[in-house]
């Protein structure tokens, strides 16, 4: 009875001190229960972050993207603008030339008639006759060149027009390709 009492004294003191085997199994998976809880929940909340930034950064990307493309819009819509100007410059510079090469036209056929008339005109004293020939002549050859130079402008005003329109058809073309990446 003694030894029993012995056995049992032991295994309670043992018990109160906490050095029982079976407890301190217990006590040691727990601890490591505990410790890969930690581990886990830290993976856990490490990879959600990691999901979070990967979102908020294809959000941004996303909508850096957008942004770039309605940038492209604007300044595809800019530079039909541009072009839609150079058209109508380049058809208001064509047309002055055409102006300026008729008026130049009308007046060499006005001094051809003068040139006729004083060749048949006999009221003319013929040394003074002669020499107003000569004038209308020069004024003729004056006139052809500057009619030769307005016709060059006006070929020049007609391509630049024409491109003009082109890089106008361009842009708008550039327009709808910018309008579609949106």
């Amino acid at each position: 009875i003694d030894e029993a009492a012995q056995n049992y004294q032991n295994a309670k003191s043992a018990l109160d001190q906490g050095m029982n085997q079976e407890i301190r199994g217990a006590q040691t998976s727990l601890r490591e229960a505990e410790t890969e809880y930690v581990k886990s929940s830290r993976a856990y909340e490490q990879m959600k972050q990691e999901r979070d930034n990967r979102t908020l950064q294809a959000l941004l990307e996303q909508e850096n993207a957008l942004r770039s493309a309605y940038q492209e819009v604007e300044n595809a819509k800019m530079e039909a603008g541009r072009a839609g100007a150079a058209v109508s410059e380049a058809n208001l510079q064509r047309d002055i030339a055409i102006i300026e090469r008729n008026s130049a036209a009308a007046d060499l056929e006005l001094a051809k008639k003068q040139l006729s008339q004083l060749r048949t005109d006999k009221n003319l004293d013929p040394t003074r006759r002669d020499e107003l020939i000569e004038n209308v002549n020069q004024r003729i050859a004056e006139l052809e060149a500057q009619v030769a130079t307005l016709d060059q402008n006006v070929d020049d005003g007609s391509k630049g027009a024409r491109s003009a329109w082109s890089q106008q058809a361009q842009a708008n073309i550039s327009v709808g390709h910018a309008n579609e990446n949106l």
